[in-house]
């Protein structure tokens, strides 16, 4: 799939800079149900 060469300049969010600066092995739960059993 092609896209427009503008898409290139767009930066990534805020939230998602926050959320790849998460250490490895860390829970996101920014987004849907966790997959796991909660107290």
């Amino acid at each position: 799939m092609r896209f427009a060469s503008c898409t290139g300049k767009i930066d990534i969010s805020g939230i998602r800079k926050c959320f790849e600066g998460a250490p490895p092995g860390s829970v996101n739960l920014g987004l849907g149900q966790p997959d796991f059993d909660t107290p």
